[in-house]
């Protein structure tokens, strides 16, 4: 202000001297020219001093980040627009330093009041700025830009068509001015790929990545917009990818949005966004080749651009939303319960983004639902079903009736409401479940994708219902589901098979029930039909073969003289040795199979014991907590509290004393597990090599997550890769699990690790003095 006040002294000495004109620019105009005469030049004065002092601000806040300094500087720009008259020709700039930095607030604290105002400068700065009138592409950008931010925000159709049309009337002034081309080109490309997002015309994709491949050939390697303008190109080929799948588009995305990030200055405020895009692309590829190192590097883009992103900046929600999905998709590939701790945690912390009455807090709790029931279906823990259930019910109650997200979250909550029934066994819960499916069905077009899926969850909800009723009506309605289900689907669909095989179990249980041998016929020409269709190689044959013993040997038990029933033994011994299946899976056939095999007295019951008790080993250790172990073994409807002992009494009755033996031993290891000082395998490993022990236990706990997940309907909400890569993937692990066990059986003392001891190396190791040939003296001893 002594700078002021010296001038004024200067004037006030000088006057009627020398005339002092003011430091501005020349007029271009003759409302210009008049604006001169009534710009005092104290008041000039003034209005340069808050300027400067603005822009001060302005590279304070650029070295500290307070948005004090931000404040600050709006707070000297709007006196210093204030000053001027209405139509003086440099007040469209100040209009402009005034809206740049509304513009940093804004990046900073994302409130729509501050667009609305930045808006509204803009506007008054283009009536400023004529036709003809050098800086008016200038303003036409600004504007455009502006606008399409507020559509963004609120989705309004009619602000991303005005972005276009500003964007459009600016290009054709740029020709000669090529900073202002480049923001141009920038500005429509961005407003088209906008549109093709929302409207899907490929000519806007097309238009749209020819003028940002404009651009940066017009923008040099250190030019400071290069780095936004190739992630701009970036998810512009990504998208295309989308469309026509061209992988060389992909790669191209990959390129260029690495190319950006290396470009781009950790400081400039872009560098999280433009991080944040290229995990998107990496993200899209790993959905497309299984890559763990993309998916790696996508999650470590996203983690470093959430620390650049404190709370309040109006990006922090976008990258909230996108960290957890990569972490999602990690668990389902590694079944590593720390990766759903980790995503969970953040999807809260989104959720908190979004209070009641935000327009997106709806989809933000069916995210953290989704996270929930995950946890649920991984560890079987009820408090996550529980509150997996109250956050589907609020997000229920948040979408109206007509919202296009309401099927799926009807059909989600009934899904996890067919989870509790299972835990509890009421058959109110039951009845809730079956109401939201017959609602959500309702609901629902005759070509909705959802519907078949519905119809499939509905008919195997009445299926359970009649087990504890017995209304044969739930059957019928569930057979006529399933049969609408198969309709839906296209032939060659994943699902397609599971109607059928559903389709097959259904019909037998009527058959079961009523006796009719039409019921009968129909399961095995389902059955068969399912067989045919699924490759050999996939998890799912293991279901598929338990089912179609299931019904050849009830065509056994119909006519003996034409049914040999060793066909329905072979189908469960390779149900029980498929290995691309789940080991609870095949364990589950497995036990199947003793139970067939001593209903029908078949031979193969000493093989179907030794096949149960060496997956129950394989499985316990992929398990991933001894708490979940010791609730699988004490779970008297999964497993047989008496298993070992009953696999020894059938080798006894067949003549096998020391396979006998060899069971009890496998099962003092399994079944004995919740003994105080007893040491599992995988403990005595580890005080070996804990390395190799460590390496077990991970390879076994993904070969499990990947089978079951594959196995599981919804598998594609935890991972989105193709069921070839992800079949492709099991094959390596397995390849490594097996060279894993070669060089732990390589170990003194581990030989028949993970294998039946030999009768002769127990009686060695143990009981030398009771003789070797005298396995009934150990069977009368420890039995």
């Amino acid at each position: 202000m002594a700078r002021i006040r010296r001038f004024v002294r200067r004037v006030r000495r000088n006057r009627g001297a020398t005339e002092i004109k003011p430091t501005i620019a020349p007029p271009r105009s003759i409302g210009s020219r008049l604006g001169i005469f009534l710009f005092h030049p104290i008041t000039h004065i003034r209005h340069s001093w808050f300027t400067r002092r603005g822009r001060r601000s302005l590279r304070k806040f650029d070295s500290d980040r307070q948005l004090e300094h931000v404040e600050e500087a709006i707070a000297d720009f709007r006196l210093a627009v204030a000053l001027l008259p209405t139509n003086h020709y440099i007040r469209a700039t100040s209009l402009d330093q005034l809206s740049a930095a509304i513009r940093t607030r804004y990046d900073q604290t994302g409130k729509i009041e501050d667009v609305d105002e930045e808006i509204s400068f803009h506007k008054e700065a283009l009536q400023l700025r004529p036709v003809g009138d050098e800086d008016r592409a200038k303003s036409l950008n600004n504007l455009g830009k502006i606008i399409r931010v507020r559509f963004e925000m609120l989705g309004q159709n009619e602000d991303l068509e005005e972005s276009i049309a500003y964007a459009r009337q600016a290009l054709p002034l740029t020709l000669t001015d090529k900073k202002e081309r480049i923001r141009s080109l920038g500005s429509l490309g961005g407003a088209l790929a906008t549109r093709f997002e929302h409207a899907g015309n490929m000519e806007d994709l097309e238009t749209a990545i020819g003028y940002f491949n404009e651009m940066l050939k017009l923008q040099a390697l250190d030019h400071p917009g290069r780095p936004g303008s190739l992630s701009d190109l970036a998810n512009a080929m990504r998208t295309r990818f989308r469309e026509t799948g061209d992988v060389e588009d992909l790669e191209k995305a990959v390129e260029f949005g690495r190319d950006a990030v290396k470009a781009c200055p950790s400081a400039d405020p872009e560098s999280p966004l433009i991080m944040g895009n290229l995990a998107s692309t990496l993200l899209t590829r790993f959905t497309q080749t299984g890559s763990m190192s993309d998916l790696e590097e996508s999650i470590l883009l996203n983690r470093q651009a959430l620390t650049m992103q404190p709370p309040g900046h109006p990006d922090r929600p976008l990258t909230l939303g996108n960290l957890p999905v990569a972490i999602l998709f990690r668990f389902g590939e590694t079944g590593k319960i720390d990766d759903l701790e980790d995503c969970i945690q953040l999807l809260r912390e989104s959720l908190e983004l979004f209070p009641e009455g935000h327009a997106d807090r709806a989809m933000a709790l069916s995210n953290l639902s989704s996270a929930i029931m995950a946890r649920f279906r991984h560890s079987g823990r009820t408090e996550d079903l529980d509150e997996g259930i109250q956050i589907l019910r609020e997000t229920l109650s948040l979408l109206a009736e007509d919202h296009p997200y309401r099927a799926e979250a009807m059909m989600n909550l009934a899904a996890a409401i067919v989870h509790r029934f299972d835990v509890t066994q009421d058959l109110d819960v039951l009845d809730e479940a079956i109401g939201l499916d017959k609602q959500t069905l309702d609901f629902l077009t005759q070509d909705h994708t959802y519907r078949p899926a519905v119809m499939q969850n509905y008919a195997e909800a009445l299926k359970k219902r009649f087990v504890l009723s017995g209304e044969a009506n739930d059957l019928d309605e569930a057979i006529t589901l399933n049969e609408g289900a198969l309709k839906s689907w296209p032939s060659g669909h994943p699902e397609h098979c599971s109607s059928l095989k559903e389709l097959a179990l259904t019909f037998l249980q009527r058959f079961e029930h009523g006796g009719n041998k039409a019921d009968l016929d129909d399961a095995n020409r389902y059955v068969l039909a399912a067989e045919r269709e699924l490759p050999t190689d996939h998890p799912k044959h293991t279901e598929i073969r338990v089912a179609l013993a299931s019904v050849l040997l009830k065509l056994h038990c119909e006519d003996a003289s034409n049914r040999d029933i060793s066909e329905a033994f072979n189908y469960l011994e390779s149900a029980t040795n498929h290995a691309p299946a789940s080991i609870k899976a095949r364990f589950t056939a497995a036990l199947e199979w003793i139970h067939s095999a001593r209903k029908y007295n078949h031979p193969s019951l000493t093989q179907a014991y030794a096949q149960a008790l060496a997956l129950l080993t394989r499985f316990l250790i992929s398990t991933p907590s001894v708490e979940l172990q010791h609730k699988f073994l004490r779970s008297t409807a999964t497993i047989p509290k008496t298993l070992a002992s009953d696999a020894a009494a059938a080798a006894i009755d067949a003549g096998h004393l020391d396979v006998a033996v060899e069971f009890l031993e496998q099962g003092r290891t399994i079944l004995w597990s919740e003994m105080r000082n007893f040491r599992p395998p995988l403990e005595l490993l580890r005080e070996v090599n804990s390395a190799f022990a460590d390496e077990l236990k991970d390879l076994t706990s993904q070969l499990e997550h990947q089978a079951t997940s594959i196995e599981e309907k919804f598998a594609s909400n935890e991972s989105p890769v193709p069921l070839e890569v992800r079949q492709k993937n099991y094959r390596i692990l397995s390849e490594q699990l097996d060279e894993l066990l070669k060089r732990i059986r390589n170990l003194d003392g581990f030989s028949d690790f993970l294998k039946t001891v030999p009768f002769q190396c127990i009686l060695m190791d143990r009981f030398l003095n009771i003789g070797v040939h005298q396995p009934l003296r150990y069977l009368n001893k420890f039995i």
